[in-house]
């Protein structure tokens, strides 16, 4: 019952469009939350090979099939870029299947890790280096999950932009013309209230853990609604 007074009132606030920047709608949301708010850093192991995997795996699927991938890999003994270059195309499609599209996933897993190893020589190296654009020259590698991995494998200061972000924005007016030009609305109503965010917090916080936040929130009031 708590739960559904807080939806109604969340949705009676988007038909006013009362949001006028990305802080008051990481505001608003904050209050929405079901889960811990740092529940989506805890989950992928941020910054971490595990984090690089989960990313790519979480497209179309969920964190519960996602795990289930995950267990079966590390069961194959897969924890770094040359054990996912070594395992067989097979092997890596069976322990990833549970997260779905299976095929189109492990052939990104096999394009990425060949290519990072080839251009950075390790994972250390790749999280310090990568940019934006070399990740978008890959095949597969959308706007969206380049992101994510720079966010949440590279650590980086950066919103991700999803359709679950685009569909919020769309319900409080907001229009777009490109993901460039969303993503920069968002950081800048963040950064520019940065000083109230962190005043609200019992500790201080960083720019990349609001962001994570405001992604892992928007996701799941997209899931709830």
């Amino acid at each position: 019952l708590k739960s559904k007074r807080m939806m109604t009132k969340w949705q009676q606030r988007c038909k006013r469009h009362m949001l006028k920047n990305s802080y008051e709608l990481y505001d608003a949301l904050l209050e929405q939350t079901l889960l811990p708010k740092d529940h989506l850093l805890e989950w992928v192991n941020v910054g971490s090979f595990e984090a690089f995997i989960k990313v790519i795996l979480l497209t179309q699927s969920d964190e519960q099939r996602v795990s289930q991938a995950w267990q079966a890999l590390e069961g194959l003994g897969v924890n770094a870029l040359d054990e996912m270059c070594d395992i067989s195309y097979e092997a890596l499609f069976d322990a990833i299947l549970p997260s779905g599209f299976a095929k189109k996933k492990t052939q990104l897993l096999k394009r990425m890790a060949e290519a990072i190893i080839t251009e950075y020589g390790d994972f250390t190296c790749f999280k310090q280096s990568v940019s934006r654009d070399w990740l978008l020259e890959i095949k597969g590698v959308s706007e969206t999950l380049a992101d994510k991995i720079r966010l949440l494998v590279c650590e980086e200061d950066v919103m991700i932009v999803d359709r679950a972000t685009m569909k919020i924005l769309h319900e409080q007016g907001y229009i777009f013309d490109s993901y460039e030009e969303a993503q920069a609305w968002l950081e800048e109503g963040i950064l520019s209230h940065f000083e109230k965010i962190q005043a609200k917090e019992d500790e201080r916080v960083s720019s990349f853990t609001i962001f994570s936040r405001l992604h892992y929130m928007i996701s799941e009031y997209s899931q709830r609604k």
